[in-house]
């Protein structure tokens, strides 16, 4: 009963080779970011970096509120 579970798994899992003319490839255009998005764009100022820390504050007691 097994054999036949896994069995029928590993069809289902299986791909099925289509004929070459029918294979069709979809080509997705990289954006121009792709190549820099680890790139840290600007430095964070004191203004900012204490903006995002009030801000933190403000979620995580609206989530010990809940």
């Amino acid at each position: 009963m097994y054999n036949a579970i896994i069995r029928n798994k590993i069809n289902d899992l299986t791909v099925s080779v289509a004929p070459e003319k029918e294979k069709s490839r979809k080509v997705e255009v990289v954006p121009t970011w792709f190549a820099t998005r680890h790139e840290q764009e600007e430095e964070l100022t004191e203004e900012k970096k204490a903006y995002f820390a009030q801000e933190r504050e403000q979620i995580l007691a609206k989530l010990w509120d809940l």
